[in-house]
């Protein structure tokens, strides 16, 4: 007797218009988990979100709020010395100085 073993398969893509954004089946039905992670299985505490639609709008998808304070802490410790952002921000003072 020959025993095989079968690797469990779960599907992952991506979403077409939003690449990095990868899209796993959730455990809740009808409904999606979007993570910026590739990894299987999927971590819930570090997703973006979930949905209830492919490709999700803004009413389908319900917001993670543990990613949210985690993408508002790194914004908040890293936006002030990011050089694009401190290059947007002088233009954009400097533009609206100049109207006055």
């Amino acid at each position: 007797m020959r025993c095989t073993f079968k690797t469990p398969f779960r599907s992952i893509s991506t979403l077409q218009s939003n690449p990095h954004i990868y899209v796993f089946p959730s455990s809740a039905p009808s409904s999606h988990l979007l993570t910026l992670l590739p990894t299987q299985p999927p971590s819930p505490s570090l997703a973006i979100g979930t949905t209830t639609a492919l490709p999700p709008t803004p009413s389908s998808v319900t917001e993670n709020p543990q990613f949210m304070r985690i993408l508002y802490d790194v914004l908040r410790l890293h936006a002030p010395s990011d050089p694009f952002i401190q290059g947007q921000a002088a233009a954009f003072a400097s533009s609206s100085g100049s109207a006055l």
